[in-house]
């Protein structure tokens, strides 16, 4: 019986209908992410650190991969195939694995990076570098359609047919 092999079944996938970015990166950090690989998987399930820094990864290289929704829909393509040990990253895990994970596990990694760029031949990183980056805690950003709406209500047309451009305040 031939068991098909993993390209072979990710070539059955579906494609994720954008271009996805940032695989080359992945593949340079091969070696970190394969170190956050243990043992134990979390909780009860087949999920592992290294999986969730892959998924975040391309996630900062790919906009439209902003919700856990959309992590799961992306996790069954070919594109996240091609990194990924698992079929799926159901949104409820990741959440879960969100709420649970060790931030210090990653503590190695950046460590390892860190080294890698100042030690980098020819290219000279930012004197405070190292300094910036203990400083940085976290990142958040948000997304608001003030653009998109702005646009809107220049471009907007009367029933008539006519444009009227007009901003509307509701208070």
């Amino acid at each position: 019986m031939h068991m098909a092999s993993k390209s072979e079944q990710t070539d059955k996938l579906p494609a994720w209908p954008k271009q996805v970015t940032g695989g080359k990166y992945i593949k340079m950090l091969q070696k970190q992410v394969c170190e956050l690989r243990d043992d134990a998987p979390h909780g009860n399930r087949r999920l592992f650190l290294d999986d969730v820094v892959i998924a975040h990864l391309l996630a900062f290289f790919n906009p439209t991969l902003r919700s856990l929704r959309t992590f799961e829909d992306f996790s069954q393509t070919q594109q996240a195939q091609r990194h990924l040990s698992v079929r799926r990253l159901c949104k409820s895990t990741l959440s879960d694995f969100h709420r649970f994970a060790d931030p210090a596990r990653l503590q190695p990694m950046v460590e390892g990076l860190q080294k890698t760029l100042a030690s980098s031949h020819g290219k000279r990183s930012p004197a405070d570098l190292p300094e910036k980056l203990g400083q940085i805690l976290a990142v958040d950003g948000s997304f608001f359609p003030v653009a998109a709406d702005v646009a809107w209500a220049v471009q907007h047309r009367t029933n008539a047919g006519k444009k009227r451009p007009c901003v509307r305040l509701d208070r």
